[in-house]
C-alpha cells in the first residue's frame, strides 16, 4: 500500500514537472544564481578575512613564543595572551574578523532567501493549483529560514571551535572524525524540519514553522519513503557523472543539466507529500468538524 502511495506521488510529481517545462527553467537558472552569488559573496570577504586572521596568528605566536610553548612555556604563553588582550592594533585584527564573519553570514542568507526563495516558490506553483501568492510565500520563506540558518551558522561555529580544541589537545577525549559525524547528522537533521516546513502553504509563516515539528515527526514513516526515493535519485545522478570525472568542462555541464532539474523534481515531491500527508489531512479534518457543526 505505501508502494502504491509512493508510486502515485512519484507520478504526480513527474507531470508536474515535466508539463511546467518554463518553471523547470527558471528554478535552474535561480540556483545557478545562488551558487554563484554564494561563491562570489565568500570570495570577496575571505580576502580580508584572511588578511587579518593571518596577522592575528602572526601576533600570537610572536607573544606566546609558538604552538610549541603552549604545554612546555605556559608562563610565558599566559603572559603573552595577556599582553595581547590589551594590544589595540590585536583587537583591531580580531574586531575585523569577527565583522568580516558577520558580513559573510548576512551575504550569504540574503543569497538564500533571494534565490533560493524564488526556487522553493517554482516548486510550490508546480506542485498545486491552490497557491499562495508569491509575495506571501516568499515572505514566509525568509522567516521561516532563519532561525534553521542560525542553527547552521551556530553548528558550523561551534564544530571549528571543537576541531581546534581536539587539533591543540594533548589527550582529546574525541576524535575529529567522530565531530564531523556528529555535525553531518545535525545538520540534516536540522534542515529536514527546514526543508519540511517550506512546503507548509499556510499564510502565517509562524504557523508553518510551529507545524513543521508535528508534520515531520508525527509523518515521519510517510515521509521518509519520498526522501529515500529523492537520495536513491541523486546517487543514480553521482554514479553517472563520475564517468565524466576526467573533464571538468563536461561534467560541470552534464552535471547542470541533470542534477538541477532533479533538484526541482525533488522539490515538487516534497510538496505533494506534504500536499498528500498534512494539508490533505488537515483540510479533511476541518471540513468533518464544519459539516458536524452544521448538523447540530
Amino acid at each position: 500500500m505505501k508502494s502504491t502511495k509512493l508510486f502515485s506521488l512519484i507520478v504526480s510529481s513527474f507531470r508536474s514537472w515535466y508539463k511546467n517545462w518554463p518553471w523547470i527553467l527558471f528554478s535552474v537558472f535561480f540556483d545557478v544564481l545562488f551558487i554563484i552569488s554564494t561563491g562570489i559573496v565568500i570570495t570577496l570577504v575571505q580576502f580580508k578575512l584572511f588578511e587579518s586572521l593571518e596577522a592575528v596568528m602572526r601576533m600570537a605566536g610572536e607573544a606566546t613564543g609558538g604552538i610549541a610553548n603552549f604545554y612546555n612555556q605556559t608562563g610565558q604563553v599566559t603572559s603573552g595572551i595577556a599582553g595581547l588582550t590589551s594590544d589595540s592594533l590585536f583587537q583591531y585584527h580580531v574586531n575585523t574578523i569577527f565583522q568580516y564573519l558577520g558580513l559573510m553570514v548576512l551575504g550569504v542568507f540574503i543569497c538564500w532567501i533571494i534565490f533560493q526563495g524564488l526556487s522553493w516558490y517554482a516548486a510550490h506553483r508546480m506542485s498545486s493549483k491552490k497557491r499562495l501568492p508569491f509575495i506571501i510565500y516568499w515572505k514566509n520563506f525568509a522567516l521561516q529560514s532563519f532561525p534553521f540558518y542560525l542553527i547552521s551558522v551556530f553548528l558550523i561555529f561551534l564544530s571549528i571551535r571543537l576541531i581546534f580544541s581536539i587539533n591543540t589537545s594533548i589527550a582529546p577525549i574525541v576524535s575529529e572524525g567522530f565531530i564531523n559525524f556528529f555535525f553531518i547528522i545535525l545538520m540534516i537533521v536540522n534542515w529536514y524540519f527546514g526543508f519540511l516546513s517550506f512546503t507548509l502553504t499556510s499564510r502565517s509563516s509562524w504557523y508553518n514553522f510551529k507545524k513543521s515539528f508535528a508534520y515531520s515527526t508525527k509523518r515521519f514513516t510517510k515521509i521518509i519513503p519520498s526522501i529515500a526515493f529523492i537520495l536513491v535519485l541523486f546517487l543514480v545522478i553521482d554514479l553517472f557523472l563520475r564517468l565524466f570525472k576526467g573533464d571538468p568542462v563536461i561534467l560541470g555541464i552534464v552535471g547542470t543539466f541533470t542534477f538541477m532539474p532533479t533538484l526541482v523534481f525533488s522539490r515538487i515531491l516534497l510538496f505533494k507529500t506534504t500536499k498528500e500527508y498534512w494539508e490533505g489531512k488537515t483540510e479533511s479534518k476541518k471540513a468533518k468538524k464544519k459539516h458536524s457543526k452544521a448538523k447540530n
